[in-house]
């Protein structure tokens, strides 16, 4: 699966499909670029390059059904993971930036990386509105 796209089809599917697809795309690129940032494979000028980039082509960069939680606390975005293990045959396998242009592969993500990844997402981008 492509880059952002994990938590992507999910935030989709949570908004029966009033997020359209490039949308919850940009949405899910910055999700993994935090991650990604938070884990040392991207630096932060990257990091903002790649957010600025995709601000200046009209995209938001949050939405608020990334904060929507199930009965036990779980963030519902974070089954987009094994909804994506199972589309991928039972092995979860994550591409994610290793510094810009370069790759790697990552097996998991905790549900603490998740939720720390939303709520910078939040602080940095929630005041955002479309034009």
């Amino acid at each position: 699966m492509d880059f952002g796209h994990w938590s992507a089809h999910h935030l989709e599917m949570l908004s029966g499909h009033a997020l359209r697809h490039g949308e919850a795309v940009a949405v899910g690129i910055v999700l993994d670029m935090i991650i990604a940032r938070n884990r040392q494979l991207v630096n932060k000028k990257e990091y903002q390059l790649v957010c600025r980039g995709l601000q200046e082509s009209g995209f938001l960069l949050w939405h608020p059904l990334l904060e929507k939680k199930e009965e036990n606390g779980l963030l519902c975005i974070y089954h987009g993971l094994e909804e994506f293990r199972q589309h991928l045959g039972g092995k979860l396998t994550l591409i994610m930036p290793n510094n810009l242009g370069k790759k790697c592969e990552i097996n998991s993500i905790s549900p603490d990386e998740v939720k720390q990844a939303i709520q910078e997402m939040k602080a940095s981008f929630s005041h955002e509105t479309k034009k």
